[in-house]
């Protein structure tokens, strides 16, 4: 047995920085748990202006000399994207030591290579923190229900859309204003394409799922539709006329036909847990055939939530390097033999809440219901509200369906929208079902 153990940090951004914070302050608590001194040897960054003060002395500008230090036990990676974080990862495998990771990009892209390599040298991979904050998701699928065979998961995974969703729905706020406010409280990037275009979803529900069906499921593979276009006028409608509120969810499930996968707006009633998780918090119910259904709800975001699962992995990790056992065992183990068929999202099936802005005259409903029934859509419920434009004449119907499968929908929302009635394209939104 060690009496130390050693890790060096690369990355000292929010979250790297709060990792330090959370060793600091709880050490009196985390190091019986590991029966060792856990020391920190080594602390990186491209700015020297984000290393606090009294770690200057241990302060590396460059990441090579964290990874090919032999003192170093384990490399934490928290610097984010592709690259050099890729390579970081790869180079402290081939080094024999554990990484600890947060880089839901690099894992969702790169998920055969870097699990190929630390089985190949004996090492390990552990990222609790990639997918929902601090919500312990990934011990959950890898451990704790591992005696599952996994039908399904949905989750609430990006709090930045989540907050957007939030204060649209509750505040009443259009797409623009909801964003312009998660920018200045913080949850959204000054770019925040990758949260709003659904891309920081895909790439966590493609590890989720490469997790549970033991496959590399890559992000492309994934239909992914992004929040911009849900307008304050849906929101309204959803949530007053049909007790609905959107979420964007990451939805992987097992169908007759393989694996659907999607990444898109949902509308959820606001009768189930998920229409009450707001703001930065994030929520996924996975479905097992033993457990049936268990929901974890968390705070998927900010510096202490994510330290709280890196810190995790560092507890886990240090054990077995403190009883010699590190990378006897694959943490993760793929099956590059496995092939699973994925399914576009065409193959979804659910009720949909359809808007269309038309003229206002005799005739266009039964119109717009004939080109759905053609298409095999059936129509549970319409509600139709006095032109909003005397001068255009256009008005809102906003129809509900009974389950239809989205390909036939499209198909008719492509003849309808070319129809002389149409002004604008019409909106359809997939209502979940539990």
């Amino acid at each position: 047995m060690k009496k130390s153990i050693n890790i060096g940090i690369i990355g000292l951004g929010t979250v790297g920085r709060g990792v330090i914070q959370l060793l600091q302050r709880n050490r009196s608590a985390i190091e019986p748990r590991i029966a060792a001194q856990l020391k920190l040897r080594a602390v990186c960054d491209r700015r020297k202006s984000r290393c606090p003060k009294e770690l200057l002395d241990i302060f590396y500008p460059n990441w090579q000399k964290v990874v090919n230090d032999p003192e170093i036990d384990i490399v934490i990676e928290l610097i984010g994207g592709l690259e050099p974080a890729r390579t970081i990862i790869l180079t402290a495998l081939k080094n024999k030591k554990p990484v600890v990771t947060a880089n839901k990009a690099v894992l969702a892209n790169h998920w055969s290579e870097i699990f190929h390599t630390a089985r190949q040298f004996h090492s390990l991979v552990y990222f609790e923190a990639s997918v929902g904050g601090g919500i312990p998701v990934i011990q959950a699928i890898n451990e704790g229900l591992a005696g599952n065979c996994f039908s399904r998961i949905v989750g609430i995974l990006n709090g930045t859309t989540n907050y957007i969703l939030t204060q649209m729905a509750k505040k009443r706020l259009d797409f623009r204003t909801a964003l312009h406010w998660a920018q200045k409280k913080g949850f959204a990037e000054a770019n925040p394409k990758t949260d709003i275009a659904g891309i920081d979803t895909a790439n966590k529900l493609a590890i989720l799922s490469s997790l549970a069906w033991n496959i590399w499921i890559k992000p492309q593979k994934i239909s992914v539709v992004g929040i911009e276009g849900i307008t304050l006028m849906d929101v309204i409608f959803a949530d007053e006329e049909f007790g609905y509120v959107p979420k964007l969810l990451g939805l992987s499930q097992v169908t007759s036909e393989g694996l659907l996968l999607v990444v898109r707006p949902f509308l959820v009633s606001k009768d189930h847990p998920f229409s009450k998780v707001d703001n930065e918090f994030n929520a996924i119910m996975i479905k097992g055939n033993a457990v049936d259904e268990v929901m974890l709800v968390g705070r998927g975001a900010g510096a202490m939530p994510a330290a709280s699962a890196v810190v995790s992995d560092i507890i886990f990790l240090a054990r077995q390097i403190n009883s010699g056992l590190a990378g006897n065992l694959p943490y993760v183990s793929p099956d590059h033999k496995k092939h699973l068929r994925t399914v576009p999202s065409q193959k979804l099936v659910a009720p949909f809440y359809l808007r269309f802005m038309t003229v206002d005259r005799p005739g266009v409903l039964s119109t717009i219901s004939g080109y759905l029934a053609r298409s095999n859509v059936s129509i549970a419920g319409v509600y139709q509200k006095a032109p909003l434009d005397i001068r255009r004449r256009a008005v809102p119907i906003v129809i509900l369906t009974h389950p239809a499968k989205e390909g036939n929908l499209r198909r008719a929302l492509e003849r309808i929208e070319k129809l002389p009635i149409s002004r604008t394209r019409p909106v359809f939104l997939p209502i979940i079902k539990f």
